[in-house]
């Protein structure tokens, strides 16, 4: 049967069009963040990666040909790019922060594990601004903040910073994440926030019933409680 260019365009059509890399949003809901630092950071980041996942096999052979067993997952590193601005660099600062979180840098003490990790929420999204796909990272932390090359010809560019997390595993989120349905509305940059996710994480907060947002948290120990707007 011969290729038809209309077949392929009405099948692309009823599963509503090819899906855009450049259409998502990224927010890390911990870390050093600190007021508007979450949204001014969302807006900068300007690469990510929906995750993949792989299995860790072992080579077994009774007879005839060799087998693979697989007996863990394997999770790939988590990396973003992200420009950086005039106040600072930032926000190079910001995650140089975190990471004197993780070891300080004075007397290279590391900090206990849940005072530096936080959870990182991808989502990619249509046309239209509806969510299609959202997953978690959970307990990532920034291991690596790659250098950022200087260069004299470089008149019309900008700096890009590469961060890599490290983390214990990813989840595919369920869509739509809305846990105060008609009660509260959660900040338009962050639609589909698990709210009741950090509540169990974190103890008790205060929300701002106008719009959803979390105000203050306590319970869980460290620096990394003030960054939800």
């Amino acid at each position: 049967m011969a290729f038809k260019i209309n077949d392929f365009k009405g099948e692309i059509n009823k599963q509503g069009g090819l899906a855009q890399p450049n259409k998502f949003r990224l927010l890390i809901t911990g870390g050093v963040l600190k007021g508007g630092t979450a949204k001014a950071l969302a807006m900068l980041i300007n690469q990510a990666v929906i995750p993949g996942r792989s299995l860790a096999t072992n080579e077994i052979r009774t007879h005839g040909p060799i087998r693979k067993a697989p007996y863990n997952s394997i999770y790939d590193d988590f990396q973003i790019s992200v420009y950086c601005t005039n106040n600072n660099l930032f926000p190079r600062d910001m995650f140089r922060e975190w990471q004197n979180q993780i070891i300080n840098p004075i007397n290279g003490q590391v900090g206990y594990f849940n005072t530096y990790t936080s959870d990182i929420n991808l989502e990619q999204y249509d046309d239209n601004g509806k969510v299609i796909y959202a997953c978690k990272f959970i307990d990532a932390f920034p291991y690596l903040v790659a250098p950022m090359a200087l260069d004299w010809s470089s008149t019309n560019a900008y700096h890009n910073l590469q961060v890599t997390f490290a983390y214990r595993k990813w989840q595919q989120e369920p869509l739509p994440l809305f846990p105060f349905g008609n009660n509260l509305a959660i900040n338009a940059l962050y639609p589909n926030f698990d709210v009741g996710g950090l509540l169990d994480n974190f103890g008790v907060a205060v929300l701002n019933r106008a719009d959803g947002q979390i105000m203050s948290g306590i319970t869980k120990a460290g620096q990394f409680l003030g960054n939800i707007l």
